[in-house]
């Protein structure tokens, strides 16, 4: 079977292959029962945990309320409302202020942090 970037798969003799047409029901049906379940790694379980003044977003998305900050797991970053980010930034989770997301070990983006911290530390800024 050669496949067309362009276009749909087609056999040796050009006729269009579709891969999908030949599969019963039943044959996925009992596919699916005969299935080994998988083990839920110990990685998956720890990164559902929520840190320290963390919570999840509604069913719908949104922010729960009296919890306005946006974190990003993933980036170790979260976002104020009216900045930068904020608007185009899916939660994966919610803090009640910026002191609460830096307790729990995230930051602001490097564009929007203070310089006061560097030179604080000597470096200069």
């Amino acid at each position: 079977m050669r496949v067309s970037y362009l276009s749909a798969p087609v056999s040796g003799n050009g006729k269009v292959v579709d891969p999908v047409a030949d599969v019963k029901p039943a044959k996925v049906a009992k596919a699916v029962k005969s299935a080994e379940p998988t083990e839920v790694s110990e990685v998956s379980e720890v990164s559902s945990e929520l840190p320290a003044g963390a919570v999840a977003a509604t069913e719908d998305g949104e922010a729960p309320a009296g919890h306005d900050v946006k974190g990003n797991r993933d980036s170790g970053l979260y976002h104020l409302p009216g900045s930068r980010f904020y608007n185009q930034t899916v939660a994966e989770l919610w803090f009640a202020s910026a002191e609460a997301a830096e307790a729990a070990g995230f930051q602001l983006p490097p564009s929007q942090r203070d310089n006061t911290d560097a030179a604080e530390d000597g470096a200069p800024s």
